[in-house]
């Protein structure tokens, strides 16, 4: 795999694999919000009662808020501390800064609700990276 300075670009199957596990830990923080409305769909046999337009904003806004304080805080999201892999900005190799991750947290949304377009940039990148971090100017490494 390629190298950029010191550190090893993390692989598709890595950050795929985190990719599920975010996804994973982001429904289980739905689950917790929308217990009570999830029994009330079930019960009424109605889950149109469920699925509205709100939900896609709070699934959206809690992502967003996820990867935003985790990228932030050490560079990583729960699936990628699992996989060992980090994001760190490309000009400096840091972890990124509020800004950095605010903006990587704010395409990503693009990416994950245009039918993970954004993610497809990865696989024609030779850093692999996605939309999100084309824009953010990051790149994720093996920790």
């Amino acid at each position: 795999m390629q190298e950029v300075g010191e550190y090893q670009i993390a692989t598709k199957g890595k950050r795929t694999v985190a990719f599920f596990i975010d996804s994973f830990v982001i429904v289980l923080f739905l689950i917790a919000i929308y217990t009570k409305q999830w029994v009330v769909a079930v019960d009424s046999e109605d889950f149109s009662l469920f699925f509205t337009n709100d939900k896609f904003l709070v699934i959206s806004l809690l992502g967003f808020i996820y990867h935003t304080l985790f990228v932030w805080q050490n560079g990583m999201t729960l699936g990628k501390m699992l996989m060992k892999i980090r994001v760190v900005e490309i000009d400096t190799a840091s972890t990124p800064s509020l800004t950095t991750a605010l903006l990587r947290s704010g395409f990503r949304v693009i990416s994950d609700n245009s039918l993970m377009l954004g993610y497809l940039v990865a696989f024609f990148s030779p850093l692999l990276q996605s939309f999100h971090d084309k824009i953010a100017k990051t790149i994720v490494v093996d920790a």
